[in-house]
């Protein structure tokens, strides 16, 4: 009698199936861990921003006026996921110090309830929304 050695057909579907199903499991989890980590860079991006407008109204007296926030910020996050955008003054932004908002770019636009995020200076209340990308 042969000595078989190897796996049946059986043994194979099964080890198959089973990667197949940590797959489906750890696929989405890891593009969701993703999505948050670059979420976290923006509202990190937005608190810096925050602060140099501040910085601002400190050195100058008043926050950076209109919507030009290369004056005193860059406009992008750090890898580029976000794009940052400002707006001060009754004009553009009323009843308000300023606003900064960071809107997703590319991959990140996938994560749909933090596709924009933004950081309001009302009389040095601070507002952040939407609450839960803040977490």
């Amino acid at each position: 009698m042969l000595d078989k050695k190897g796996f049946s057909l059986v043994e194979l579907m099964v080890v198959i199936a089973i990667i197949a199903i940590l797959a489906s499991i750890g696929i989405p989890m890891y593009n969701n861990y993703i999505l948050r980590n670059h979420r976290t860079e923006a509202t990190s991006e937005l608190l810096s921003a925050a602060s140099a407008a501040d910085n601002y109204e400190i050195r100058f007296g008043s926050f950076p006026s209109g919507s030009n926030i290369d004056s005193f910020y860059h406009t992008n996050t750090q890898n580029s996921y976000y794009s940052l955008a400002y707006c001060s003054g009754e004009h553009q932004c009323p009843n308000v110090s300023y606003v900064i908002t960071a809107t997703a770019q590319g991959t990140q636009t996938a994560d749909t309830p933090c596709t924009n995020i933004e950081i309001e200076v009302k009389g040095g209340i601070v507002n952040k929304t939407p609450a839960e990308c803040w977490n």
